[in-house]
């Protein structure tokens, strides 16, 4: 089975989730989208060149440019050429319809947040079937596509860590790729309020506008690997990105929620599905959290990752039965 896999350049999760799919050799997958996959596409964004979506559009981003009809002819090309039996697409409502309206079947991936948009309708009504990333218990109620849709569940990314690591009073900040990372005036309140812990910030950061940060601030800026930060903590802050989420959960280091901002409200809804779930407390603002009580009584990272995580081998299965229903669902199957 030839698989063509669309991977969007925003952020580092959507390559890590095609990358894994290649590993699991369950299906011949070729990547195409942003640096690194394995064919990079022209930009869908001209400096030279504003694009605002008309009123009522039912896309997100289709502006006129020759930087997009170079794309499109180049997306084109890798269908013509690899002649996919399934197109998955992580994520954009325009590559999927065109894929679609091009004749081939499409998986389109199924992530949290507010999408009860247009566009998302009509890439949600035009694919064969939908893939999430996450168990069905994190589904949103009432999502209208639940009968076409497979829960792959969550890998994790890394392992349970040993509790005679932790360093008391030492809290770890752990910010994906993607966004700006932590406020600095948050950050700079929430140290404030905790004296006596430490804070060792992993990410991006806003620059500060406002007074310096407080001394037991540490920004260690990006880290190839979070591992030995996590295996300190007493305490995760963190986002409320998958792959961000599959770490830490991982650990199994007690946590504090703190999503980012991104759009339709994805980090925020995906957190509030997990603290709903998992008892896991969220901070909707940095500014204005009791974060003296939230560090206290943070949520239980072993409980959720028992509740949350997959293994690989029930991964893999979850994925092979997904294909099987793709195909089994095609016209005249």
């Amino acid at each position: 089975m030839r698989i063509v896999y669309y991977a969007h350049h925003h952020g580092s999760g959507h390559l890590r989730h095609a990358r894994r799919l290649q590993r699991l050799g369950v299906a011949e997958v070729v990547i195409a989208g942003g640096p690194g996959a394995d064919v990079v596409l022209p930009p869908d964004v001209d400096p030279a060149q504003a694009h605002t979506e008309s009123a009522g559009s039912p896309f997100h981003w289709t502006p006129t440019t020759r930087t997009v009809r170079d794309r499109f002819s180049q997306w084109h090309r890798v269908l013509d050429e690899v002649s996919p039996d399934l197109v998955m697409v992580d994520v954009s409502v325009e590559a999927a319809v065109f894929v679609h309206l091009a004749g081939y079947p499409v998986l389109h991936r199924r992530m949290p947040g507010d999408r009860d948009d247009a566009a998302h309708r009509l890439a949600y009504a035009t694919a064969r079937r939908l893939f999430a990333y996450y168990p069905q218990r994190l589904e949103a109620p009432g999502f209208a596509w639940q009968d076409r849709t497979s829960w792959l569940g969550m890998v994790a990314e890394g392992h349970p860590l040993d509790a005679s690591a932790i360093e008391p009073a030492t809290v770890v900040v752990l910010s994906g790729a993607g966004g700006d990372g932590v406020p600095s005036e948050g950050l700079a309140l929430a140290a404030a309020s905790t004296p006596r812990r430490t804070w060792h910030v992993l990410g991006p950061r806003l620059p500060s506008v406002g007074a310096p940060l407080p001394a037991n601030v540490v920004h260690h800026g990006w880290v190839d690997d979070p591992t030995p930060w996590l295996a300190r903590a007493e305490v995760v802050v963190c986002g409320a990105g998958h792959n961000t989420i599959a770490t830490v959960a991982a650990s199994g280091r007690p946590l504090v929620l703190a999503p980012e901002p991104r759009p339709h409200d994805e980090q925020l809804r995906f957190a509030e599905h997990l603290g709903h779930c998992f008892g896991v407390p969220v901070v909707t603002s940095w500014a204005d959290a009791d974060w003296a009580s939230l560090l206290a009584h943070p949520g239980d990272g072993r409980a959720m990752a028992h509740g949350l995580l997959s293994t690989t081998e029930e991964f893999r299965a979850a994925v092979v039965q997904l294909l099987r229903d793709a195909i089994s669902e095609a016209p005249g199957a």
